[in-house]
């Protein structure tokens, strides 16, 4: 049986493997990169002061960078929304559809 940290690192392989150069996700599934081996915090984001500040527009926010790739939250995706927006394709990429829940990662 896997563990939560297996299938969070799954679950960050097989989203590494999009061509896309922008990920667009919920800030539950952003969570989750942000705790896979590949994704790295920008220092920029981290030092910028208006870091904390309400975006009143609810435009999608930048979380950092994930296998080479920008990382996207937007804020009006629900909660329990695992699925990614391949900026590439643009299409959405539904990670139920490839076996997961959004109970795996919690």
């Amino acid at each position: 049986m896997e563990t939560t940290y297996q299938k969070i690192q799954r679950a960050g392989q097989l989203v590494s493997e999009l061509k896309s150069d922008i990920l667009v996700c919920s800030g539950s599934l952003g969570s989750v990169l942000q705790e896979c081996m590949l994704f790295e915090f920008n220092t920029n984001d981290l030092n910028n002061q208006n870091r904390l500040t309400l975006i009143p527009s609810g435009e999608k926010f930048r979380i950092g960078n994930f296998n080479e790739k920008e990382v996207f939250v937007d804020p009006y995706m629900k909660w329990t929304d695992i699925r990614v927006l391949d900026n590439e394709k643009n299409e959405l990429i539904n990670l139920a559809d490839l076996g997961f829940e959004i109970n795996d990662f919690m």
